[in-house]
């Protein structure tokens, strides 16, 4: 008698293809409850939340719109002050006054746009980030034409820490440290997570049964 799951037959060592059904039926059971083959399960997966850039989206909106008015303002008093100055200088700008506009409106309009394109730019390299947290190591992704891979092993993390600032706090996104004893990565942010506690208590308690309860023993 000859167990269905042995790979060979003891005696003769004629193959059996038990083994390998049994082997593909398990990984097929571990891939539908999300658990990769080699035993580890993605607990979370997300990207940076925009909302990460509210501050810096509310400065570009206002320079976008006091620049303008500013210039507007000022534009005169400027103007009648170096005309003020001599009589070369009062001729040279009402000889030039029409071209000194332009200049001025192509100068404000370069401003604004710069400003706006380094927020898209923010933007799309914020949503190239990826993170991706297991059962066993925590994985960030960034990059937005060529993408980089930095991962942790839960074993090697010492410290957990997240930061909410006030506007952050108001939009439910925040930021998580992570301090580890790896020597590729020692630090690691995660930024712009949505509910960054229950993300940190989740990156938490992946690290203390890693562990076997040997790290966080203090409260963290």
């Amino acid at each position: 008698m000859v167990s269905r799951a042995a790979a060979s037959c003891p005696q003769c060592g004629f193959p059996f293809g038990g083994a390998t059904v049994l082997g593909a039926a398990a990984q097929a059971a571990q891939a539908s409850a999300g658990v990769a083959p080699g035993g580890e399960q993605v607990l979370w997966e997300g990207s940076p939340s925009l909302k990460a850039l509210s501050v810096t989206t509310i400065a570009t909106a206002l320079f976008a719109i006091a620049l303008p008015i500013t210039v507007y303002l000022a534009y005169e008093p400027v103007r009648d002050l170096v005309a003020h100055s001599s009589v070369d200088t009062a001729a040279l700008v009402a000889d030039h006054e029409d071209q000194a506009r332009t200049v001025i409106v192509v100068a404000v309009v370069l401003a604004v746009l710069s400003r706006v394109a380094r927020l898209a730019w923010r933007m799309v390299a914020l949503r190239g980030h990826r993170y991706t947290v297991s059962n066993q190591r925590i994985k960030v992704e960034n990059g937005v034409f060529s993408k980089s891979l930095a991962e942790v092993d839960v074993r090697t993390i010492d410290d957990i820490t997240f930061r909410q600032s006030f506007v952050e706090r108001l939009s439910g996104v925040g930021e998580i440290a992570i301090r580890s004893s790896d020597p590729t990565n020692p630090r690691l942010r995660l930024i712009g997570i949505p509910d960054p506690r229950a993300v940190r208590e989740l990156i938490r308690n992946c690290a203390y049964q890693a562990t076997r309860g040997q790290l966080f023993t203090r409260s963290t």
